[in-house]
């Protein structure tokens, strides 16, 4: 997965997602997010559905938006 974000505040501008079964539904939330102007923070905070035999404990979404925040945050930039 590689998401990308605006430097000046964060807001959500690119995703690209490969994988197997449940990218589509990835690809759509974060879509959704895109088209509401939202930002990583907002992705971060995004509660997902835990349930072992099908979802993460931490999904691939969350991990990505935080990466971005940390980023942010050691340039000195918003987040």
């Amino acid at each position: 997965m590689k998401l990308t974000a605006s430097r000046e505040d964060v807001r959500l501008l690119s995703c690209q997602i490969m994988g197997k079964e449940g990218c589509g539904h990835r690809a759509n939330v974060i879509g959704a997010l895109i088209l509401a102007g939202r930002s990583a923070q907002d992705l971060a905070m995004l509660e997902t559905t835990y349930a072992p035999p099908v979802a993460p404990c931490v999904d691939v979404i969350t991990t990505a938006a935080q990466a971005i925040l940390i980023k942010s945050r050691r340039a000195g930039l918003s987040g």
